[in-house]
Order: structure tokens, then C-alpha cells, then sequence
């Protein structure tokens, strides 16, 4: 690698309107393999063998409305970090879900396919080559940044656009583990 490739990456790192905010230490100061934060943390929801907390970053992003991370559940460890931008606010009720208009819907989800076209071209070219548009097409792109890093941006439905690092050496661990218990092969 030569010395370029780092000072650039150190260079976007510091630039406040990049949508590269994902290294193989983690995100937004939150590393990889860290326990959850005990405080400014609140409990989403499990997902399997998997946790989803809401957290408050050490180092925010303007760009972003809130944050989760994603933890193992047997190791306590974190494995993938989320920026999120919340177009609409999320219905908390389907009463509240059936009073937005298929109208606002569509602007919703033309800001939120918009928005995450423009992080996707905020990336430096080096990573912008290695995200792949997802088979089903839309606004939602994933890639392998580096040797362990995964790198995904998605408009999530109507409501947020979704900016998540991965940690994809402690997610295949989490993904290898996972299944032998499933097959019963502890």
C-alpha cells in the first residue's frame, strides 16, 4: 500500500461531509469487539442470537438522527455499527402509519432514495468501486471495503436511510457459530 492510499483515507476521515465513516476500528467511536456503552443506551429489540441497542455515539455525525449498534449476544460484543437519517418519523401505531398519505409516502421515498445516492457518491472512489447495488435494485448498496469490513447504505422503506458498518470477521464468526447451533453441532 503506499503512503497515499493511508493519507487519503486520513483525509476523508477528517472531512465533516463524507459519508466515510466506517474504518476497521468501527464507527463514530464506537469500536468493534467493545461491550455496549453503560450509558446512553437503550434496548431495541432482540434478533435471535442478536441484540439491536440505540446508542449516542462518542463522535456524532451532523448527518445522522440516531444510531445503533448490533451485539452478540453469547460474547457481548459489538459487530456492526448504524448511522441513521430518519425521513419521516417512524409510526409508533398503525393508526398513526395509515394517516401517511401515499403522497408523502412517495416524497419520503424520493428524498430517501436521493439521500442515500449522495453518500453512496461521498464515498472516495477506492470504496465507491467496491459497493455493489443490491440485485433487487433501489437505494441500497453493499460491499466489502476492506479485508474485514463491510460497508452498506440503504433507504429502508420510506422512513430512514441506513449507513451500517460491519465488522464482517466477528459477523462470519457470529454467522459460523450460529448455524452449528442451529444444526444441533455444538
Amino acid at each position: 500500500m503506499t503512503l497515499l492510499r493511508p493519507l487519503t483515507l486520513l483525509a476523508i476521515a477528517l472531512l465533516p461531509d463524507t459519508a466515510f465513516a466506517c474504518t476497521a476500528e468501527g464507527a463514530f467511536g464506537i469500536a468493534f469487539g467493545s461491550k455496549p456503552p453503560g450509558r446512553d443506551i437503550r434496548k431495541l429489540y432482540d434478533s435471535g442470537p442478536a441484540t439491536w441497542y440505540e446508542v449516542r455515539p462518542p463522535r456524532p455525525d451532523a448527518r445522522f438522527d440516531r444510531y445503533e449498534i448490533r451485539v452478540d449476544k453469547k460474547t457481548n460484543e459489538i459487530y456492526e455499527i448504524v448511522g441513521i437519517t430518519s425521513i419521516l418519523p417512524r409510526p409508533r401505531t398503525m393508526e398513526e402509519a395509515e394517516r401517511i398519505t401515499p403522497e408523502q409516502k412517495a416524497e419520503a421515498a424520493a428524498k430517501a432514495d436521493a439521500l442515500a445516492l449522495r453518500y453512496l457518491e461521498a464515498l472516495p472512489p477506492e470504496i465507491r468501486s467496491a459497493m455493489k447495488q443490491s440485485q433487487f435494485g433501489g437505494a441500497d448498496w453493499g460491499g466489502r471495503i476492506a479485508e474485514n469490513l463491510g460497508l452498506d447504505i440503504a433507504a429502508d422503506v420510506h422512513w430512514d436511510v441506513r449507513v451500517a458498518c460491519r465488522d464482517a470477521k466477528r459477523e462470519q464468526t457470529f454467522g459460523r457459530r450460529l448455524q452449528k447451533e442451529l444444526l444441533g453441532k455444538n
